[in-house]
């Protein structure tokens, strides 16, 4: 599984809503969502994508997938630093 680790100026809360309107045009579906523990996972093709966000100013984000690398590189370079 790879691990990707990035910093965004968006709010967690944010953060994580981006990634899973991001993830969904991508085809993928949501599995769990929980803003509260700022946990997202989402599914499809066979694989997930697990986003996990902490902290404030700058928000870490932290992303784990097995296939869907391409698609993590792309949410990442599209997030405000």
């Amino acid at each position: 599984m790879a691990a990707y680790e990035t910093t965004t100026t968006l709010t967690p809360e944010r953060a994580l809503e981006e990634a899973r309107v991001f993830f969904e045009q991508a085809g993928l579906r949501v599995h769990s969502y929980n803003p509260a523990l700022g946990v997202l996972q989402m599914i499809g093709g066979g694989d997930q994508v697990v986003v996990q966000v902490s902290g404030r100013e700058p928000t870490k984000i932290e992303l784990q997938t097995r296939e869907w690398d391409h698609i993590v590189r792309q949410l990442i370079h599209r997030l405000p630093h």
